[in-house]
């Protein structure tokens, strides 16, 4: 046989081999695809209480390598007083194993399906030509054969005004830029994750009022099984101005950055957050940089009983029987033009929770560690400047006064205090260090040694 005539057999069967899988996935997704809109809708309205969204499909054609659909989704006001079509439109979903559009954009693992989709003229003129006649929104939803479900969207940037009736509410102008938007997760949505990263966005309003961010990112990981969440937010610069209506000074960060990490368990909550700031300013003033760095275990969910978005996570897990928590502060620390407040602390405690809390009871403490750096200087600086932000600058006079005030309350609140000291090297300020455990019968204060027994009748235990 010739290996002509042998290549052209292998093609052959290798394409009845993919027709046959192209169409098995036709006849799955035309089964399940009721039950995935269904989920998603209930997902879709379990994340927000402000309107009811119905997605559903109709006038099904399946074919070998894509079945076509008409999808409808609609969203109706808590009160359903409006009802709004956001799309109603026909789509095409084109079949695994390899569709065609999915190669196109650079996937090349298999997938069970691929949809592309974008705004057209008929579903919104508005944005439409807005966006410059042509799609504001463009993506693609796909469905692997592991059941993971993707959905990316892509907005095109964008300018809203008053000047148009239908947006009169803005009084003022809002200029959006890029968004891009993704979901993923399982079809029942255990386990889903969401980013957002919109580039840029300034809205300034007539009286003055503005709001500008740059560069704008928020990803969350969620796990309803395991009762963990995970997040991960920053943005480049962000510029608020509330003065008309709020009388505040104005407010910008720049290079913010918050990660947090939480996992509920029987044995408490655990988990850390993060929290950098480059540079903040407030007014005029230029007030310095910091970071933050928590770390917790073990931590009884009732201290947290009041913040129903994370219900979800508190309510997952039974932990009312906690026998151990620590609380690490490893950093705070801010810097400014007077110099560094750095401060760090650790403490393991037994049977910690919301009734024991003000139990005055040494023997449940484990381990407690502080370390405490708070020059009068860097605290008088920023007192002054909060107080004086629109002032071009602050004078030492203003400095030196405030310190001045720092000094005399610190002396006589804490002057009898044996954890603090007011002095470290030719530096003026509050200064402690701290390291007690309970299983050690000395007690470390500010470089010297005490008994736990000295210790304990400092402190009126």
């Amino acid at each position: 046989m010739k290996k002509s005539t042998l290549a052209i057999g292998v093609i052959a069967i290798l394409g009845l081999g993919y027709i046959g899988i192209a169409w098995h996935t036709g006849n799955v997704i035309e089964a399940e695809l009721d039950n995935t809109l269904k989920n998603l809708t209930k997902k879709v309205n379990s994340l927000q209480n402000e309107v009811e969204v119905q997605i559903t499909h109709s006038n099904d054609e399946k074919g070998i390598f894509s079945t076509k659909t008409h999808i409808k989704i609609i969203a109706e006001s808590a009160s359903a007083s409006s009802t709004i079509t956001l799309y109603d439109e026909d789509i095409i979903i084109h079949h695994g194993p390899f569709p065609l559009a999915a190669l196109k954009q650079g996937t090349f693992s298999p997938q069970m399906a691929w949809l592309e989709y974008q705004g057209t003229e008929k579903s919104n003129p508005i944005l439409w030509k807005l966006a410059g006649n042509k799609p504001f929104a463009k993506g693609h939803i796909n469905l692997s054969y592991s059941d993971n479900l993707t959905i990316n969207l892509t907005t095109q940037p964008i300018v809203l005004s008053d000047q148009d009736p239908n947006y009169q509410f803005l009084e003022g102008k809002l200029e959006l830029g890029q968004i891009d938007y993704s979901v993923s997760g399982n079809l029942g949505f255990e386990t889903p994750s969401f980013s957002l990263v919109i580039d840029n966005l300034n809205y300034k309003r007539h009286d003055g009022d503005e709001i500008k961010l740059k560069n704008l990112k928020v990803d969350n990981k969620i796990d309803y099984k395991n009762y963990f969440i995970e997040a991960q937010n920053s943005v480049d610069d962000l510029f608020v101005n509330l003065k008309a209506n709020t009388d505040k000074p104005t407010i910008a960060l720049k290079n913010f950055a918050m990660d947090y990490k939480f996992a509920n368990k029987t044995t408490g909550l655990e988990g850390n957050m993060d929290i950098a700031i480059e540079a903040f300013n407030y007014g005029k003033q230029q007030m310095g940089n910091g970071t933050f760095e928590l770390n917790v275990q073990g931590l009884d969910k009732l201290f947290f009983d009041k913040f129903e978005q994370i219900s979800w996570l508190l309510d997952s897990t039974n932990n009312s029987n906690i026998t151990n928590t620590k609380i690490d502060i490893k950093k705070f620390h801010w810097h400014n033009a007077s110099g560094d407040f750095n401060f760090s602390a650790l403490v393991d405690i037994s049977y910690l929770n919301q009734m024991t809390i003000n139990d005055r009871d040494i023997d449940k403490i484990n381990q407690l560690s502080i370390n405490l750096e708070a020059p009068f200087a860097v605290i008088a600086r920023f007192m002054s400047q909060i107080e004086a932000p629109e002032s071009e600058q602050i004078t030492d006079n203003q400095l030196q006064r405030a310190s001045n005030n720092l000094q005399l309350m610190a002396q006589m609140a804490l002057s009898r205090s044996p954890l603090v000291t007011f002095k470290k090297g030719n530096t003026s300020g509050i200064f402690s260090e701290l390291d007690y455990s309970k299983s050690k019968d000395q007690v470390t204060i500010n470089g010297n040694k005490i008994s736990k027994q000295e210790f304990l009748n400092n402190l009126n235990f």
